[in-house]
């Protein structure tokens, strides 16, 4: 078995391959002899590790999150109009129902109640007179005199 030399090494990406688990029986044993011996891959190594670790270690809180954010459930059924995305034409919409009621629907109907009123009240003043004007007159019919 051949130990392999520096340029090799840097020519095949050695150190990413060989902390990816990317190279070969052969090639992880020749390349683990020379970086024993080579400060600068041994380096690289370290710092590739680290960086692995660190890189499995935040995706790793990323999904986590992602996950707990999946399963929190929902806001739906009556609670989904508190939204402001709903609520606030949901609220403007009733201020305007309210002012047109306040303004139009309101005045008009007391009108007409009071016009309703003041008609039943002058029937029932009719009515009440044709009744008791025609008691008296059967009143003084049936009276002797």
């Amino acid at each position: 078995m051949a130990q392999m030399d520096h340029n090799q090494a840097l020519q095949l990406q050695a150190a990413v391959k060989y902390v990816l688990g990317e190279l070969s029986q052969v090639q992880r044993d020749e390349y683990e002899e020379h970086y024993f011996d080579c400060a600068e891959c041994a380096v690289d190594i370290k710092a590739l590790a680290t960086f692995a670790d660190t890189t499995r270690e935040v995706l790793r809180r990323e999904r986590e999150s992602q996950l707990a954010k999946e399963l929190v459930p929902a806001r739906g059924g009556w609670l989904r109009w508190l939204q402001p995305v709903v609520a606030v034409p949901v609220f403007a919409a009733l201020l305007l129902i309210i002012a047109y009621q306040n303004t139009v629907t309101i005045p008009q109907a007391r009108g007409r109640g009071d016009q309703w009123r003041g008609a039943d009240s002058v029937q029932f003043a009719c009515a009440t007179r044709r009744q008791h004007s025609g008691r008296r007159g059967k009143d003084s019919r049936d009276s002797p005199g």
